[in-house]
């Protein structure tokens, strides 16, 4: 799993998202795998608690 950035007009390997720096490539393999295991409601809930828990807003 490779998070890609684009800097000046190419895309180079990146250490986490921009958009979301908490997310990285083995936080996003994590939930990329359990959504094959898990039902759909079930591992939505579990992306939506542990956002809750691990993106503190203000």
């Amino acid at each position: 799993m490779h998070i890609l950035v684009l800097i000046n007009g190419k895309y180079e390997e990146a250490v986490a998202s921009i958009a979301l720096p908490i997310v990285t490539p083995e936080i996003l393999q994590t939930w990329l795998t359990q959504a094959t295991t898990m039902g759909e409601t079930t591992w939505a809930k579990a992306l939506r608690r542990w956002i809750r828990e691990t993106i503190v807003i203000g």
